[in-house]
Protein backbone atom coordinates (compact mmCIF):
# COMPACT_ATOMS: atom_id res chain seq x y z
CA UNK A 1 0.00 0.00 0.00
CA UNK A 2 1.35 3.35 -0.72
CA UNK A 3 1.03 6.34 0.95
CA UNK A 4 -1.44 8.16 -0.73
CA UNK A 5 -4.11 5.10 -0.84
CA UNK A 6 -3.21 4.78 3.89
CA UNK A 7 -4.10 8.39 4.10
CA UNK A 8 -7.23 8.45 2.02
CA UNK A 9 -8.32 5.03 3.96
CA UNK A 10 -7.38 6.50 7.60
CA UNK A 11 -9.48 9.37 6.40
CA UNK A 12 -12.42 7.19 4.99
CA UNK A 13 -11.86 5.38 8.45
CA UNK A 14 -12.38 8.06 10.39
CA UNK A 15 -16.01 9.04 9.82
CA UNK A 16 -16.97 8.59 13.42
CA UNK A 17 -14.14 10.02 14.50
CA UNK A 18 -11.48 12.01 14.19
CA UNK A 19 -8.08 12.50 12.51
CA UNK A 20 -5.62 13.88 14.71
CA UNK A 21 -2.16 15.57 12.85
CA UNK A 22 -0.39 17.76 15.20
CA UNK A 23 1.95 20.31 12.94
CA UNK A 24 3.98 22.00 16.04
CA UNK A 25 4.80 18.95 17.84
CA UNK A 26 8.46 19.43 17.19
CA UNK A 27 9.62 21.72 20.83
CA UNK A 28 6.95 18.99 22.46
CA UNK A 29 9.50 16.49 20.73
CA UNK A 30 12.22 18.23 22.10
CA UNK A 31 11.05 18.44 25.72
CA UNK A 32 10.25 15.06 26.30
CA UNK A 33 14.18 14.13 25.44
CA UNK A 34 14.79 16.75 27.74
CA UNK A 35 16.32 18.25 24.74
CA UNK A 36 16.53 22.65 23.92
CA UNK A 37 13.02 23.03 21.80
CA UNK A 38 14.77 26.22 20.12
CA UNK A 39 17.89 23.70 18.32
CA UNK A 40 15.43 20.81 17.56
CA UNK A 41 15.54 21.68 13.95
CA UNK A 42 19.28 21.75 13.73
CA UNK A 43 19.37 17.74 15.10
CA UNK A 44 17.44 16.08 12.50
CA UNK A 45 17.72 12.70 14.67
CA UNK A 46 16.76 14.04 17.81
CA UNK A 47 13.66 15.60 16.36
CA UNK A 48 12.35 12.09 14.01
CA UNK A 49 13.16 10.18 17.15
CA UNK A 50 11.33 12.75 19.27
CA UNK A 51 8.07 12.62 17.04
CA UNK A 52 7.89 9.24 16.81
CA UNK A 53 7.98 9.28 20.67
CA UNK A 54 5.33 11.95 20.56
CA UNK A 55 3.13 10.15 17.76
CA UNK A 56 3.14 6.62 20.37
CA UNK A 57 2.35 8.44 23.74
CA UNK A 58 -0.28 10.74 22.22
CA UNK A 59 -1.65 7.85 19.65
CA UNK A 60 -0.90 10.47 16.92
CA UNK A 61 -3.03 9.38 13.42
CA UNK A 62 0.09 11.21 11.52
CA UNK A 63 2.48 13.74 11.48
CA UNK A 64 2.57 17.66 9.42
CA UNK A 65 5.88 18.62 8.65
CA UNK A 66 5.73 22.56 8.36
CA UNK A 67 7.97 24.07 5.63
CA UNK A 68 7.86 27.69 6.68
CA UNK A 69 8.54 29.62 3.51
CA UNK A 70 7.57 32.88 5.31
CA UNK A 71 11.17 33.30 6.62
CA UNK A 72 12.49 32.91 3.22
CA UNK A 73 10.42 35.60 2.22
CA UNK A 74 11.70 37.84 5.43
CA UNK A 75 15.30 36.49 4.36
CA UNK A 76 14.99 37.55 0.59
CA UNK A 77 12.23 40.51 1.09
CA UNK A 78 14.83 43.30 -0.47
CA UNK A 79 15.93 41.00 -2.86
CA UNK A 80 13.99 41.76 -6.51
CA UNK A 81 12.76 38.62 -6.73
CA UNK A 82 14.70 38.09 -10.92
CA UNK A 83 17.69 37.34 -8.19
CA UNK A 84 15.94 34.60 -6.22
CA UNK A 85 17.37 31.11 -6.61
CA UNK A 86 14.63 27.86 -6.21
CA UNK A 87 18.19 25.65 -5.52
CA UNK A 88 19.22 28.47 -2.85
CA UNK A 89 16.01 28.00 -0.56
CA UNK A 90 15.85 23.73 -1.07
CA UNK A 91 19.91 23.98 -0.13
CA UNK A 92 19.13 26.26 3.19
CA UNK A 93 19.30 24.21 6.03
CA UNK A 94 16.13 24.20 7.59
CA UNK A 95 14.46 22.11 4.46
CA UNK A 96 17.47 19.76 4.17
CA UNK A 97 17.01 18.81 7.56
CA UNK A 98 13.00 18.61 7.28
CA UNK A 99 13.99 16.33 4.20
CA UNK A 100 16.49 13.97 6.52
CA UNK A 101 13.24 13.48 9.38
CA UNK A 102 10.54 12.64 6.86
CA UNK A 103 13.05 10.44 5.69
CA UNK A 104 14.64 9.05 9.10
CA UNK A 105 10.01 8.83 10.36
CA UNK A 106 9.70 6.55 6.63
CA UNK A 107 12.57 4.55 7.83
CA UNK A 108 11.21 3.92 11.61
CA UNK A 109 7.38 3.86 10.06
CA UNK A 110 7.05 3.47 6.51
CA UNK A 111 3.15 3.33 6.74
CA UNK A 112 2.71 6.90 9.22
CA UNK A 113 0.95 9.30 6.80
CA UNK A 114 3.21 12.50 6.35
CA UNK A 115 1.85 15.86 5.14
CA UNK A 116 4.07 18.60 4.56
CA UNK A 117 2.47 21.98 5.03
CA UNK A 118 4.02 25.03 3.58
CA UNK A 119 3.43 28.20 5.46
CA UNK A 120 3.59 31.82 4.29
CA UNK A 121 3.96 31.45 0.49
CA UNK A 122 1.56 34.65 -0.36
CA UNK A 123 3.82 36.50 1.51
CA UNK A 124 6.50 36.30 -1.55
CA UNK A 125 3.54 37.40 -3.91
CA UNK A 126 2.23 40.08 -1.03
CA UNK A 127 5.69 41.86 -1.01
CA UNK A 128 5.55 42.55 -4.99
CA UNK A 129 2.32 44.96 -3.67
CA UNK A 130 4.81 46.81 -1.31
CA UNK A 131 7.37 47.69 -3.89
CA UNK A 132 7.11 50.61 -5.93
CA UNK A 133 6.39 49.40 -9.22
CA UNK A 134 3.82 47.28 -8.53
CA UNK A 135 1.28 49.81 -9.43
CA UNK A 136 0.70 47.63 -12.47
CA UNK A 137 -0.07 44.36 -12.21
CA UNK A 138 1.73 43.62 -15.81
CA UNK A 139 4.87 44.31 -14.14
CA UNK A 140 4.76 41.49 -11.61
CA UNK A 141 3.88 38.78 -13.58
CA UNK A 142 7.52 37.44 -14.69
CA UNK A 143 8.14 37.64 -10.53
CA UNK A 144 5.20 35.63 -10.19
CA UNK A 145 6.56 33.08 -12.51
CA UNK A 146 9.84 33.33 -10.73
CA UNK A 147 8.11 32.68 -7.11
CA UNK A 148 6.02 30.14 -8.38
CA UNK A 149 9.29 28.32 -9.48
CA UNK A 150 10.77 28.73 -6.23
CA UNK A 151 7.49 27.17 -4.74
CA UNK A 152 7.52 24.21 -7.04
CA UNK A 153 11.14 23.60 -6.49
CA UNK A 154 10.48 23.05 -2.57
CA UNK A 155 7.43 20.75 -3.08
CA UNK A 156 9.21 18.53 -5.83
CA UNK A 157 12.04 17.81 -2.95
CA UNK A 158 9.20 16.55 -0.78
CA UNK A 159 6.98 14.98 -3.02
CA UNK A 160 10.25 12.69 -3.61
CA UNK A 161 9.47 11.34 -0.44
CA UNK A 162 5.66 10.17 -1.29
CA UNK A 163 4.09 12.58 0.67
CA UNK A 164 0.63 12.10 1.38
CA UNK A 165 -0.78 15.72 1.58
CA UNK A 166 0.21 18.90 0.90
CA UNK A 167 -1.36 22.09 2.99
CA UNK A 168 -1.33 25.57 1.54
CA UNK A 169 -1.38 27.49 4.66
CA UNK A 170 -1.59 31.45 4.75
CA UNK A 171 -2.99 34.19 6.72
CA UNK A 172 -3.61 35.16 2.90
CA UNK A 173 -6.19 37.90 2.00
CA UNK A 174 -6.33 40.42 5.53
CA UNK A 175 -4.01 42.96 5.34
CA UNK A 176 -3.31 41.89 1.63
CA UNK A 177 -6.71 42.79 0.71
CA UNK A 178 -6.86 45.88 2.26
CA UNK A 179 -3.27 47.36 1.09
CA UNK A 180 -4.23 46.52 -2.32
CA UNK A 181 -7.04 48.32 -4.47
CA UNK A 182 -5.66 46.39 -7.61
CA UNK A 183 -8.46 43.48 -7.09
CA UNK A 184 -8.20 42.25 -10.55
CA UNK A 185 -4.29 42.27 -10.14
CA UNK A 186 -4.81 40.48 -6.78
CA UNK A 187 -6.92 37.61 -8.08
CA UNK A 188 -4.60 37.45 -10.58
CA UNK A 189 -1.66 36.67 -8.47
CA UNK A 190 -4.08 34.46 -6.21
CA UNK A 191 -5.40 32.24 -9.13
CA UNK A 192 -1.69 31.75 -10.36
CA UNK A 193 -0.60 30.38 -7.43
CA UNK A 194 -3.45 28.28 -7.14
CA UNK A 195 -3.13 26.88 -10.03
CA UNK A 196 0.39 26.16 -9.52
CA UNK A 197 0.10 23.89 -6.65
CA UNK A 198 -2.68 22.26 -8.04
CA UNK A 199 -0.75 20.73 -11.45
CA UNK A 200 2.06 19.87 -8.75
CA UNK A 201 -0.26 18.04 -6.62
CA UNK A 202 -1.88 16.87 -9.77
CA UNK A 203 1.21 15.20 -10.98
CA UNK A 204 2.30 13.69 -7.57
CA UNK A 205 -0.74 12.35 -6.91
CA UNK A 206 -0.55 14.44 -3.58
CA UNK A 207 -3.87 15.59 -1.38
CA UNK A 208 -4.34 18.98 -1.81
CA UNK A 209 -5.87 21.21 1.32
CA UNK A 210 -5.50 24.81 1.59
CA UNK A 211 -5.95 26.58 4.96
CA UNK A 212 -6.38 30.12 5.69
CA UNK A 213 -6.57 31.92 9.46
CA UNK A 214 -10.22 33.02 8.43
CA UNK A 215 -13.09 32.67 5.96
CA UNK A 216 -12.77 34.93 3.31
CA UNK A 217 -16.37 34.78 1.05
CA UNK A 218 -13.66 34.50 -2.36
CA UNK A 219 -12.48 30.58 -0.96
CA UNK A 220 -15.88 29.58 -2.04
CA UNK A 221 -14.69 29.81 -5.72
CA UNK A 222 -11.40 27.47 -5.80
CA UNK A 223 -12.13 24.48 -6.38
CA UNK A 224 -10.09 21.56 -4.26
CA UNK A 225 -10.30 18.80 -2.75
CA UNK A 226 -10.33 20.20 1.13
CA UNK A 227 -10.33 23.14 2.68
CA UNK A 228 -8.95 23.68 6.23
CA UNK A 229 -10.60 26.24 8.53
CA UNK A 230 -10.49 27.92 12.32
CA UNK A 231 -13.17 26.20 14.22
CA UNK A 232 -14.95 29.80 14.34
CA UNK A 233 -15.00 29.89 10.17
CA UNK A 234 -16.72 26.57 9.82
CA UNK A 235 -20.42 27.59 10.07
CA UNK A 236 -19.71 30.91 7.98
CA UNK A 237 -18.03 29.04 5.05
CA UNK A 238 -21.09 26.15 5.35
CA UNK A 239 -23.86 29.12 4.88
CA UNK A 240 -22.19 30.15 1.97
CA UNK A 241 -22.69 26.63 0.87
CA UNK A 242 -19.19 25.38 0.91
CA UNK A 243 -19.50 21.66 0.98
CA UNK A 244 -15.48 20.50 1.30
CA UNK A 245 -14.46 21.65 4.37
CA UNK A 246 -12.14 19.00 5.17
CA UNK A 247 -10.79 20.07 8.66
CA UNK A 248 -10.60 22.20 11.36
CA UNK A 249 -7.90 23.93 13.15
CA UNK A 250 -7.65 23.97 16.66
CA UNK A 251 -5.94 26.45 19.11
CA UNK A 252 -4.94 24.79 21.56
CA UNK A 253 -4.37 27.74 23.87
CA UNK A 254 -8.41 27.94 24.37
CA UNK A 255 -8.81 24.76 25.69
CA UNK A 256 -5.48 24.91 28.12
CA UNK A 257 -5.08 26.28 31.65
CA UNK A 258 -1.98 27.63 33.42
CA UNK A 259 -0.61 24.12 34.95
CA UNK A 260 -1.15 22.40 31.42
CA UNK A 261 -4.07 20.73 31.89
CA UNK A 262 -7.06 20.63 29.64
CA UNK A 263 -10.46 21.41 29.85
CA UNK A 264 -12.83 18.58 29.66
CA UNK A 265 -15.16 20.89 27.07
CA UNK A 266 -14.70 19.39 23.54
CA UNK A 267 -15.38 21.78 20.79
CA UNK A 268 -18.42 21.10 18.52
CA UNK A 269 -16.66 20.06 15.36
CA UNK A 270 -18.97 19.91 11.67
CA UNK A 271 -19.71 16.12 10.82
CA UNK A 272 -17.62 16.71 7.94
CA UNK A 273 -14.40 18.59 9.72
CA UNK A 274 -12.84 14.94 10.30
CA UNK A 275 -9.08 16.21 10.13
CA UNK A 276 -8.12 18.04 12.72
CA UNK A 277 -4.83 19.71 13.26
CA UNK A 278 -3.67 22.52 15.82
CA UNK A 279 -2.80 25.81 15.07
CA UNK A 280 -0.87 27.00 17.95
CA UNK A 281 2.25 25.10 19.28
CA UNK A 282 1.99 22.80 22.23
CA UNK A 283 3.29 24.54 25.84
CA UNK A 284 6.46 23.06 26.62
CA UNK A 285 4.85 22.74 30.06
CA UNK A 286 2.18 20.71 29.47
CA UNK A 287 0.21 17.68 31.39
CA UNK A 288 0.68 14.66 29.45
CA UNK A 289 -2.44 12.89 31.24
CA UNK A 290 -4.81 15.64 30.84
CA UNK A 291 -3.44 15.87 26.94
CA UNK A 292 -3.80 12.55 26.35
CA UNK A 293 -7.39 11.88 27.59
CA UNK A 294 -8.35 15.34 25.80
CA UNK A 295 -7.13 13.89 22.58
CA UNK A 296 -9.09 10.40 23.30
CA UNK A 297 -12.48 12.75 23.55
CA UNK A 298 -11.64 14.56 20.97
CA UNK A 299 -11.32 11.31 18.73
CA UNK A 300 -14.24 9.52 19.96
Amino acid sequence: MNQKQAFHQLLESKQTGKCIFLPTIDRFAAVIQNKDPDNIYHDPNTLSTGLMQVQRLLGLDGFVVEIPLQEFHSAYKDVPPTNWEAKVLCQSEIITNLLDVVDRIKVLNQTVPIIIKITGPLAMYESLYHSETSSDISTIIDDVEIIGEVISEVINEFSKRQIDAIIIKDRCSGAFNQECNDHDGLNEVLHSFLELTQNITSFYQCKVIYSYSKWEHWLKEIVVEGLVLPLQSIDSAVEEGVSFVLGAEIDLSTWINNQGEFSSEIPDIVESANFIFTESSIPEKINVVSFQKWLEQLKS
